[in-house]
């Protein structure tokens, strides 16, 4: 089963009933229908259709549609809605600004891999997609990401596109309403989407790849455009709730998600000299208190960190920082494998979307921002191209105004910290020009740093790919 269509899809359906727009009494698409608009298998949509019932929104007979039973009145509706977006209206308003920056360059490189059979299901798929059905944003950006190969990217897309819920504007606000009356969506924003729609068909059908993301880009433009209308700031400051939820980007599930957490601490902690080479981790007692988990998730990741090599169990004394058990066959662990290789793909992230992004960040940064990273890079005790990568992660992590960015960028570090055991047994070819580095801070030349940050993400990667062709 695809999981992530398959959140995706349960996510779509239920806020469909939640907002409104599916009634009760009314029927959903038959699974023939679904895998056709969803792109999965049968059993994938099945799966939904379950979860949609065992949460009391649909009932499901045998031989017949679903059917909505979930009851809610025009009132609800409109309480549910505001309740969603009023409590999350900082933070879309911050990733609206944001996100093109980060996504667009990575659908620039992934577009470039579609192919006719790839433009001839997205044709039909969109001719027979409602025009006003926010999901179209997902259906198109999905198809470009997929071609990439890029997991993280679809990943961080797929919760962007959550986040955000699907709005559905039907133009008379009846369905769907916001906490204001109007929500300045009018007839010309509602023909400049469908011009846009129709102007995507059109490339699809000429399979003209261009002309598709250009239409796909003015297309999320209006989009972003009108979902910041539909959730704006009421006039009434008193509505907005001061328990602003913010964006949360997991990766892991559950248990995974305590115990590699905890991991990627603890190769933080050890990169920044709080647990230096050749001393001892805390006790598991205190390791438990330290990071707020069972000790049965401490003894996975104690387990886990052995295996890549950087910690080393000895009897009776406890767990030492050491590096001397670092092998390339320690990286045949599945798990470390997989982190390994979200690593090396939030590098080719940020190699993709250098030039948007610190245009963007750089634009926001102050002078004392500026000499903070000169700081940090000039007290490194290495200079090897990952440790100046973190110094710069780092900075913007603590320096940045943006939540969106802090939580994204913080992603990136952490699952880029799997490399270091790599970046310790591996020797850099090139010395780093640190003082060019320095005297293009001081310019605050975004181009020239992202030209250099791009190397330097080169030369992780060519690294790493090393390891993982040996391991396979």
């Amino acid at each position: 089963m695809n999981r992530a269509f398959y959140e995706m899809m349960y996510e779509y359906y239920s806020t469909q009933i939640l907002f409104g727009h599916l009634k009760f009494g009314e029927k959903l698409p038959s699974i023939e229908h679904l895998c056709y608009k969803f792109q999965v298998a049968p059993q994938t949509a099945r799966n939904t259709l379950y979860k949609l019932r065992n949460n009391g929104f649909i009932e499901i007979s045998a031989g017949k549609k679903a059917t909505v039973i979930y009851k809610s009145t025009n009132e609800e509706i409109k309480s549910y809605i505001n309740n969603y977006y009023l409590k999350r209206v900082d933070s879309i308003t911050d990733i609206n600004e944001i996100a093109p920056s980060m996504i667009n360059p990575i659908l620039k490189k992934g577009y470039k891999y579609l192919e006719k059979e790839d433009m001839n299901i997205l044709y039909n798929t969109i001719l027979n997609t409602d025009p006003r059905d926010t999901y179209l944003s997902f259906t198109m950006g999905s198809a470009i990401l997929e071609k990439l190969g890029n997991k993280l990217a679809m990943n961080l897309f797929n919760k962007i596109i959550l986040f955000y819920k699907f709005p559905y504007f039907d133009g008379i606000n009846y369905n769907f309403y916001s906490f204001m009356e109007d929500n300045d969506i009018n007839v010309q924003d509602r023909k400049n989407y469908k011009d846009a729609i129709d102007n995507i068909l059109k490339s699809c059908k000429n399979h003209k790849t261009d002309e598709f993301l250009k239409n796909y880009f003015i297309f999320e433009d209006i989009l972003l455009e009108d979902i910041q209308k539909y959730i704006k700031y009421p006039n009434d400051k008193s509505k907005i709730s001061n328990e602003q939820i913010p964006f949360i980007w997991n990766i892991y599930r559950d248990r995974p998600q305590k115990c590699y957490s905890v991991a990627e601490k603890i190769i933080g902690e050890i990169f920044y000299g709080t647990y230096k080479i050749n001393s001892y981790l805390p006790s598991f007692k205190k390791m438990e208190e330290k990071y707020n988990v069972s000790f049965s998730t401490i003894r996975r990741t104690i387990n886990l960190l052995g295996t890549l090599g950087i910690v080393k169990t000895i009897p009776r004394k406890g767990t030492k920082v050491s590096i001397e058990n670092i092998d390339l066959d320690n990286f045949n662990n599945k798990v470390i494998n997989k982190n390994i290789k979200l690593g090396y793909e939030s590098l080719e992230i940020l190699k993709l979307n250098a030039l948007e992004m610190n245009e963007l960040i750089f634009s926001k940064f102050s002078n004392d921002d500026f000499d903070n990273i000169k700081k940090k890079i000039i007290s490194l005790d290495n200079k090897k191209s990952l440790d100046i990568i973190f110094a710069y992660l780092s900075s913007i992590i603590l320096f940045s105004k943006s939540k969106f960015i802090k939580m994204v960028y913080t992603r990136y570090f952490a699952l880029i910290l799997w490399l270091y055991p790599i970046n310790i047994i591996y020797e850099e070819k090139e010395t780093i020009d640190i003082n060019h580095i320095l005297k293009i801070l001081d310019k605050k030349d975004s181009n020239a740093f992202s030209n250099i940050m791009i190397k330097l993400l080169e030369n992780v990667q060519d690294i790493t790919k090393s390891v993982l062709q040996k391991k396979e």
